[in-house]
């Protein structure tokens, strides 16, 4: 769902930079809608408890059974196996599940912020264009040139769209 958009791509420090508060909030609205959910199916499955454990006292030997006593553990019975009741409760698991898999990516967010910082420090200290060890020097010689096609690529863009076609 958000392991895209929590990639950073190195060669565009500058947009990903830039987009970060935008995909950080987008996140953080489904994260509170998600909870909001969550609060709604807690209360509605409080008010269909009240219905039931309220007509089961009301009502008696009529929605319980002959011979039944309206006590706790029989009251309780009676509404976990109502279908409402249980259809609220596995809509609740569903908004729970959505809301832990949304806080996930806010703080997976959270975390890219921080590693984008620390990228950018690292550019400005010149790191990716020292080739300490092979593996840099190759990582270095290609950021350089993906910058330089993405130039390119958006000169060409600008010019194409100035032409009108």
């Amino acid at each position: 769902m958000y392991a895209e958009e929590i990639t950073i791509d190195p060669f565009n420090l500058d947009v990903e930079l830039v987009e970060q508060p935008a995909r950080f909030l987008k996140y953080s609205r489904l994260l509170a809608k998600a909870e909001r959910r969550v609060r709604q199916a807690e209360e509605e499955i409080k008010v269909i408890r009240s219905e039931l454990v309220f007509r089961a006292h009301s009502q008696g030997e009529r929605v319980l059974g002959k011979n039944v006593k309206v006590q706790g553990q029989t009251v309780e019975a009676y509404y976990r196996l109502d279908k409402q009741h249980k259809r609220v409760k596995d809509e609740l698991d569903k908004a729970m599940y959505k809301r832990d898999i949304l806080y996930a990516a806010v703080q997976a967010f959270r975390q890219r912020k921080d590693a984008l910082q620390e990228l950018v420090r690292l550019h400005g200290q010149d790191y990716f264009s020292k080739p300490m060890t092979t593996a840099t020097g190759e990582l270095a010689d290609r950021i350089g040139k993906e910058k330089e096609k993405k130039v390119v690529d958006r000169m060409r863009r600008t010019k194409h769209k100035k032409r009108g076609g």
